[in-house]
C-alpha cells in the first residue's frame, strides 16, 4: 500500500492514545484544543492568491459512500495520534461549530509511517474499513493538489472514500448574523470556509457593519485569510473583539482589516511567527532573512490594513514575538496601542 501524504496541514493536538474511539467520538472542541498556528507552504517564488474578491472560492469536497448511502464531507481537521496523523472528516449536516458543540467525524484517515487505515462512523459505532486500493490523481480544480480515493468494504458493504487535499485549508469557522445590529460573529479556525461564509453574507445585500471575532483559534491558510481580510476592508466593516474572547494568529490578521477596530480590555490577542515546509523541514519565518521574498505577501497585507510603515513594523513584531511551534505571545495593552491595532 502506498504511503498517504498530505501537505500544508494544520495540526490539532489531542491528549489521548485511545485512538479509534476517541477520534470518532469528538476529539475536537473548536476553541479549546486547536493549536493557534498559521501554517503555510514556503514557495520557491510568490504566487497570486487563488481567490478573487469577486466570487466564492471553488473547492472540491470529500465524499463517503457506504453501500447505497453517500455523504458529502465539507469539513476536515487534523489530530496527532500515537500512530501518526489523522485526518478527520465531517458531514455537512454536523452541528455548527460553537462554544458548546462537539463535532463527531463521520470518517477518519489514519496515516502511520508505513500504512493507512480508514475508520468510518456507522450508526455511531467506529469501525475500520478493509481497504482494497488507494488511488492518487491530480486535482481536477487545483493543479498542484491531489485527490485520494480509497475503495474497500465493511461487513460486505462497499466503501468508497474520496479525499481532495484542497480541503486542508477549509477551516472550521462558524458564522452568525445579528441583523438588527448589522453584526456578524465569526469563531473557530479560519480558512476557505470563512471566506465563502463572509462572501455569501456580504453578497446577500444585508446591512453589515461590524465583524465580531469570538475565540478565533487561528488560520489554516494564510493566503485565503488575507483575502477574507480584504473583503472586510473593501466593505468598510469594523472589527471588534468582545470581553472574554481570545483571537490568535490569523485571527489577529483578520482583526487588522477593520476600518475601525475595537478591543475590549478583557479580550486577548495572541501572535507568533508563521511557518511551513522548506526542503522537507519545518521552518519558522523568523529564521528567514528579512530580504526573503516570502515575507512580502504579509508585509503588503499589513501595510494595506495599518498603513505604511506601521503595517510592516507590526509584521516584524509578530514574527519575532514567538517562533512557529512555540507558545504564542499575548499582546499587552501597550503593544496593542503602540502598533496601531485599535482606532479608539
Amino acid at each position: 500500500m502506498g504511503k498517504f501524504t498530505v501537505t500544508n496541514r494544520h495540526i490539532i493536538t489531542c491528549t489521548t492514545n485511545a485512538l479509534i474511539p476517541f477520534i470518532l467520538q469528538g476529539c475536537l472542541h473548536s476553541h479549546n484544543t486547536a493549536s493557534h498556528t498559521k501554517h503555510t507552504q514556503l514557495p520557491g517564488k510568490l504566487t497570486n492568491e487563488f481567490v478573487s474578491l469577486d466570487h466564492r472560492a471553488t473547492i472540491e469536497l470529500a465524499s463517503l459512500s457506504i453501500g447505497d448511502r453517500t455523504y458529502i464531507l465539507d469539513r476536515s481537521n487534523f489530530t496527532e495520534t500515537s500512530e501518526g496523523v489523522a485526518i478527520l472528516l465531517y458531514d455537512k449536516h454536523s452541528p455548527a461549530v460553537d462554544m458548546q458543540a462537539e463535532l463527531v467525524p463521520l470518517a477518519a484517515i489514519l496515516m502511520g509511517e508505513d500504512e493507512v487505515r480508514i475508520i468510518v462512523n456507522v450508526d455511531n459505532k467506529p469501525q475500520e474499513v478493509d481497504i482494497h486500493t488507494i488511488d492518487e490523481k491530480a486535482s481536477l480544480l487545483i493543479s498542484d493538489e491531489r485527490v485520494y480515493t480509497a475503495v474497500g468494504e465493511l461487513h460486505s458493504q462497499p466503501i468508497r472514500l474520496t479525499y481532495p487535499t484542497s480541503m486542508d485549508g477549509m477551516g472550521t469557522s462558524a458564522l452568525s448574523f445579528d441583523e438588527e445590529h448589522g453584526a456578524v460573529s465569526i469563531s473557530g479556525t479560519l480558512g476557505t470556509r470563512t471566506y465563502n461564509q463572509l462572501f455569501g453574507l456580504l453578497s446577500s445585500g444585508k446591512r453589515v457593519q461590524t465583524v465580531n471575532l469570538i475565540n478565533v483559534t487561528g488560520s489554516i491558510n494564510d493566503e485565503i485569510n488575507m483575502q477574507t481580510g480584504r473583503l472586510i476592508r473593501n466593505f468598510n466593516l469594523n472589527t471588534y473583539v468582545p470581553a472574554g474572547s481570545t483571537i490568535a494568529s490569523g485571527g489577529v490578521d483578520l482583526f487588522c482589516a477593520g476600518t475601525q477596530r475595537f478591543i475590549h480590555r478583557e479580550a486577548q490577542l495572541l501572535v507568533h511567527s508563521w511557518g511551513g515546509q522548506l526542503d522537507g523541514a519545518i521552518v519558522s519565518a523568523d529564521q528567514l532573512p528579512q530580504t526573503d521574498i516570502r515575507h512580502q505577501q504579509q508585509i503588503t497585507y499589513f501595510n494595506e490594513m495599518l498603513g505604511t510603515p506601521m503595517g510592516e513594523q507590526f509584521y516584524w513584531f509578530t514574527i519575532h514575538s514567538a517562533s512557529f511551534g512555540e507558545d504564542l505571545h499575548t499582546m499587552t495593552h501597550d503593544e496593542i496601542t503602540a502598533h496601531g491595532l485599535v482606532t479608539d
